[in-house]
């Protein structure tokens, strides 16, 4: 009862807020992982597509965009008490569109959405997985749905079905060009049947369709470690692949189930995405060797900077990161996914200096300058480059 109190509040507070101006306009809302906006914005957000839901309750447009405003004001909220508040909003969406237009693709989608998958078993997984499969079923060109669809196929180990989802997600133009260039470069900068280790919904799903959707690399294995300790069929299905023997024990934490891939992982090299998630552990951090745009884990001393000069100078993809003609919906998006090419274009160009390379210097130091430009790591490219 005094979670319903403190809903019907904060909903209340958010419909008659002063800062809903008259010329505040509702906007679409996308994801975090597209574009960043502050909670304040989704908060916003929320209470101007709820005025607009009392105008068209069967649009369901709008009800995407209400679930979407919540949810991601769950994830930015500054505030422990909004934070616990919010699942509680996004479940009570969730109930009126039931009411209001059930057995539609966007009920069917933002139901999936609300419900992971993940850790998910038995009855509760296979209902789960219906959602997913009923929203593609009703409309199978909306790419909103995809993620969803593709745990599904990745719990299930249905490399058939990936493959044709892959094709379909790459054909539909919804992934960044950009993110495809960053991930086909992720791929290359690991050795041939490699282990590569993802944290995130940008440095898995990007790489999943490259693999299926352009046979790009199918010989590396990706295992998201999330989804992986999450699951115990998809941790499986990940570490047969990797070679990896497999376990259905019971891990305290993702880093532990980490630890056991890094400790049985046998001759096929490993790697972490650019996203370093494991930096907080001190024993994997010391280990990580930056090869560019992934982290080789090697408790030998290893030389990364040959690495890098091969991937830079015959692997990877750059000339998007100095002009390209491609027009990017999230432009935000493709400047923050680039800063990740710095760590290893640092190195490369010291290299360059080290070996008095001037103009392949002068090449590497307009790249670092374009990503840099506008971005608090301006000063630290400018600071490297005066005495050069």
């Amino acid at each position: 009862m005094k979670l319903l109190f403190s809903i019907s509040t904060l909903v209340i507070s958010l419909l008659f807020n002063a800062s809903f101006a008259q010329s505040a306009q509702p906007e679409k809302v996308h994801s975090i992982i597209k574009v960043y906006k502050t909670y304040e914005w989704y908060v916003e957000q929320y209470g101007l597509w709820e005025n607009e839901l009392k105008k068209d309750k069967k649009n369901g447009a709008i009800w995407e965009n209400i679930y979407a405003a919540a949810r991601m004001a769950k994830i930015m909220t500054p505030d422990t008490v909004d934070r616990d508040i919010w699942p509680g909003i996004m479940e009570e969406v969730i109930s009126r569109m039931e009411k209001t237009i059930p057995n539609t693709y966007y009920y069917y989608h933002l139901k999936s959405w609300n419900s992971s998958i993940w850790g998910a078993t038995g009855d509760a997984a296979k209902e789960i997985a219906s959602w997913a499969e009923k929203a593609y079923a009703l409309d199978p060109n909306r790419t909103e749905i995809y993620p969803n669809l593709m745990n599904v196929y990745m719990i299930k180990g249905d490399t058939n079905k990936m493959e044709v989802l892959s094709k379909k997600w790459l054909a539909s133009g919804d992934i960044s060009p950009n993110l495809l260039a960053l991930t086909y470069n992720m791929l290359n900068s690991t050795e041939q049947n490699a282990t590569l280790l993802t944290a995130g919904d940008n440095d898995t799903y990007p790489a999943l369709v490259l693999q299926y959707g352009a046979g790009i690399r199918r010989d590396v294995s990706i295992i998201n470690i999330y989804c992986a300790y999450g699951s115990v069929e998809y941790r499986n299905h990940q570490l047969k692949k990797a070679s990896i023997t497999t376990n259905t024990a019971e891990m305290k934490t993702q880093l532990d189930l980490v630890h056991y891939i890094v400790e049985n992982r046998e001759e096929n090299p490993l790697y972490f995405a650019y996203g370093n998630y494991a930096s907080q552990d001190s024993v994997l951090n010391k280990n990580m060797y930056n090869v560019g745009l992934a982290l080789r884990y090697s408790e030998e001393a290893f030389n990364n900077t040959s690495d890098i000069i091969n991937n830079f100078e015959n692997k990877f993809l750059l000339d998007h990161l100095t002009f390209s003609t491609a027009k990017e919906a999230f432009p935000e998006q493709v400047k923050r996914h680039n800063l990740t090419y710095l760590p290893g274009l640092f190195i490369l160009f010291d290299h360059y200096v080290t070996i008095q390379d001037i103009r392949k210097q002068e090449q590497v130091k307009k790249i670092i300058q374009t990503i840099a430009a506008d971005t608090p790591h301006a000063e630290t490219a400018q600071a490297k480059f005066k005495n050069c």
